[in-house]
């Protein structure tokens, strides 16, 4: 009887937060030198605040870029994830596990390969696009603003970088 009238819990959807609230420590496992303080710059370019000095994972053989957030920080690791591109993620065990950050970032061989979106995150600017357009029949130029939609976990296309739609 329970079953028959058993009614499913509301998903959870997770939300891309503002970069500026989001505190991650980034770690280099590629094994190649330098990787680490690159994509600690973008990513604090792009306005996620340094938890830490890059540094060195515990192994350098790692092929794919991996998200890691503390317990109770899914946003922000999704945040993360969305901003870097990697679909390789998953909640730390203990907070200590993400070395004093929030989120922590360990870089693979793969970053270079990744849909980086590392630009009109929340609270990024600018909030729309512009677009130039030139056409042969008038000499002038038009421009064609388009608003910036919200900024919620949005599945996006692997291969274009574009929003899903649909069915892929």
């Amino acid at each position: 009887n329970r079953l028959a009238n058993f009614t499913p819990p509301a998903p959870f959807i997770p939300t891309v937060l503002n970069p500026r609230t989001i505190s991650v420590r980034v770690v280099n496992g590629s094994g190649i030198p330098g990787l680490a303080t690159q994509v600690l710059n973008a990513l604090t370019a792009a306005g996620f605040r340094s938890a830490g000095p890059p540094a060195d994972a515990d192994r350098s053989d790692y092929t794919q870029t991996e998200v890691r957030w503390a317990p109770g920080n899914v946003n922000q690791g999704v945040t993360v994830s969305y901003a870097t591109g990697t679909n390789h993620i998953g909640q730390s065990p203990r907070a200590a596990d993400t070395l004093g950050g929030d989120v922590l970032v360990i870089v693979g061989r793969d970053w270079n390969t990744l849909h980086h979106h590392l630009t009109q995150l929340p609270g990024s600017q600018p909030a729309h696009q512009t677009r130039t357009t030139t056409t042969t029949t008038q000499p002038a130029t038009a421009v064609t603003t388009v608003p910036a939609y919200e900024r919620r976990f949005i599945p996006v296309n692997p291969k274009t970088g574009g929003i899903l739609v649909g069915c892929p």
